[in-house]
């Protein structure tokens, strides 16, 4: 993620991740990311196996792990610091919000993505962990 630069003010997502709910989010970087990995590292039994490393870009935080509606949720992060969420299940766009990334895995099974918004932490936090 840039370190943006505005007259004397300069803003680094990366140490600061207050500013991620503004536009200096990057959600194609995070698709592009999510598309290279392969598809069988996205299980519970994977994403534990790996100790939640998904790739050398991707970390999973397998202690974030929350259940609804029989879908497995986690909080994300990719090496720049960008953080979002991931749903295994269903395709599921009234939880958090609507995915700005859907990958089928198998069967019924897919890969959703949300921003990490305020809202969206809300949301976790009071309705998939409280």
């Amino acid at each position: 993620m840039a370190v943006y630069t505005f007259g004397a003010l300069h803003i680094d997502p990366a140490s600061n991740p207050a500013v991620l709910n503004t536009g200096t989010w990057d959600a194609q970087l995070v698709t592009h990311a999510l598309s290279r990995c392969p598809v069988d590292r996205f299980s519970n039994e994977a994403i534990t196996s790996l100790q939640g490393k998904i790739s050398e870009e991707l970390m999973v935080f397998i202690d974030s792990r929350g259940a609804k509606n029989g879908n497995d949720w986690y909080l994300c992060r990719l090496t720049d610091c960008q953080y979002f969420f991931i749903s295994l299940g269903r395709i599921d766009d009234v939880t958090l919000a609507k995915p700005f990334f859907t990958k089928h895995l198998d069967g019924n099974t897919y890969l959703c993505a949300f921003i990490a918004s305020d809202t969206a932490i809300h949301k976790y936090a009071t309705q998939i962990c409280p």
